[in-house]
């Protein structure tokens, strides 16, 4: 008689598998509907980062997509554009909490490269899932790499249902 132990193993490591795949932690969802995943409104306010004193609000959407993707679209903008959208990565802190980071190029008046803007966001997800809100710094380089200053914001985010 044949033992159907190495097709048994198989068969659960496929489940277990499938299971990991599956399971909400992988994919950034947490229990109750907390999760970051989908498509947002967002309002971000730039702030002072020394008195926390608003200086200007901006609209943005923001996708923070399976597999812990993300890309902004920023509004308000100069012309021409002096910044592309940001692209960059996102991650479960725990419970509702997030972290985010994402970059995106700047540009001078005449088109050339000014350098870049990188943006590091604590996220936490209110408990119906429906809205965000979150904590912004941003460090801007110019275009040779060097560190020029840092930036202060805070956004909130609503579900585009």
């Amino acid at each position: 008689m044949r033992s159907n132990t190495g097709n048994n193993i198989v068969v659960g490591l496929v489940f277990v598998a499938l299971a990991a795949i599956l399971s909400p932690a992988v994919s950034g969802q947490v229990k109750g509907g907390r999760s970051l995943e989908g498509a947002w409104d967002m309002s971000i306010t730039f702030r002072n980062c020394v008195t926390g004193e608003a200086i200007r609000e901006r609209a943005g959407l923001i996708s923070f997509m399976f597999g812990g993707v993300l890309q902004e679209f920023g509004t308000g903008q100069m012309v021409p554009r002096d910044r592309t959208d940001a692209h960059g990565n996102w991650s479960h802190v725990s419970g509702a909490q997030y972290y985010a980071v994402s970059k995106a190029f700047r540009f001078n008046a005449d088109g050339s490269l000014a350098g870049t803007a990188k943006l590091y966001r604590s996220i936490d997800v209110a408990v119906d899932g429906r809205s965000f809100s979150a904590s912004v710094t941003s460090e801007i380089f110019d275009a040779g790499g060097n560190l020029i200053t840092n930036g202060c914001a805070t956004e909130t985010g609503t579900r585009i249902e």
